[in-house]
């Protein structure tokens, strides 16, 4: 092999990327992120345009174990009424028809004619964003003094859930697309009132694999709250269930007006004496988790935990 031969030590990696990450409704872009841990960007977007990103070596660069970097211009494409058509796009599909995807928030990751610079792998971490989203067009108007919550630990503020609700019913995005007068603006804007003061905001990312109604009731689990439509009004209503009633106002169950049919109960060894709650933590773009024990029931298992996980991944705050 003559000196002026030359020897392919590795390789770096081209990609044009188009990602839709959701219906319109996001009014700011705060990070870009590769995976759970690489932040790429960080910053206040609200309107389109194009950021560039250089840094060629922030996955070890090209020594020994690195993966290279990522140098990317990303167009931010909010999805408004008069977005026209990527450039970027428009090129990869000469001759075709391309739409200007209104209505839909995306980003184009692109570098000259090549596509953006991933790294030396052919393994790509998935591209994950930061957001803050808004009501829809639909219901945006609706008592934005409550609309935003800040938990004092969380770097950005989360939406009340109420506001989520009221969307999932009135909007023609993502919701049953009926109109807000059938919502019963009393009862909402108490609990939405309500949840302000609790500082109980929450951030959720809904799909299209549940339905509306299994949407609702994912807030209202997190919320501990009931939603419904009062058949003597036909409006749907919302009630928090909290410590806020007198024990001689409640129905009493007893053997002079019940019969009861079955009854079991769970043994010392079948309590759960270890509670797992996962949440999502805003500021680190992962899960986490606070765990809570029952010593005394602990201390009757013999010290052996019978743990349960409950998942409330909507709540961005560990306060």
């Amino acid at each position: 092999m003559s000196s002026s031969d030359s020897v392919v030590i590795g390789y770096k990696y081209f990609l044009g990327l188009h990602l839709i990450f959701a219906l319109s409704g996001i009014i700011a872009v705060r990070k870009i992120r590769s995976g759970d841990k690489t932040l790429l960007w960080s910053g206040n977007v609200t309107s389109n345009q194009t950021i560039f990103i250089d840094k060629p070596g922030i996955f070890g660069g090209n020594g020994v174990g690195g993966r290279g970097g990522f140098i990317a211009h990303i167009d931010i494409m909010f999805g408004g009424p008069t977005q026209g058509v990527n450039s970027f796009l428009r090129s990869m599909k000469a001759g075709k028809l391309v739409p200007s995807y209104r209505r839909r928030f995306g980003m184009v990751l692109r570098y000259g004619s090549k596509g953006a610079y991933v790294g030396n792998t052919g393994n790509v971490d998935p591209i994950a964003m930061l957001a803050t989203g808004s009501d829809s067009t639909e219901t945006e108007d609706w008592r934005p003094d409550l609309r935003w919550i800040q938990a004092a630990d969380a770097p950005y503020p989360d939406i009340n859930p109420v506001h989520i609700i009221r969307d999932l019913i009135a909007s023609d995005d993502i919701g049953m697309g009926l109109s807000s007068s059938i919502v019963d603006s009393v009862s909402f804007a108490a609990a939405a009132n309500q949840l302000k003061n609790e500082g109980f905001g929450v951030s959720m990312v809904f799909s299209g694999a549940s339905n509306v109604y299994e949407h609702i009731q994912e807030v209202c689990r997190h919320i501990n709250a009931i939603v419904y439509q009062d058949p003597s009004d036909g409006l749907f209503k919302i009630k928090l269930l909290r410590d806020d009633y007198g024990l001689s106002d409640l129905l009493t169950f007893d053997e002079n007006n019940s019969v009861k049919k079955e009854f079991s109960r769970a043994g010392i060894g079948e309590q759960v004496n270890r509670v797992v709650i996962v949440f999502h933590d805003m500021s680190a773009g992962r899960n986490d988790s606070v765990t809570l024990d029952d010593l005394a029931l602990n201390d009757l298992h013999g010290g052996s935990p019978n743990s349960k996980e409950v998942k409330y991944t909507g709540i961005s705050s560990k306060i």
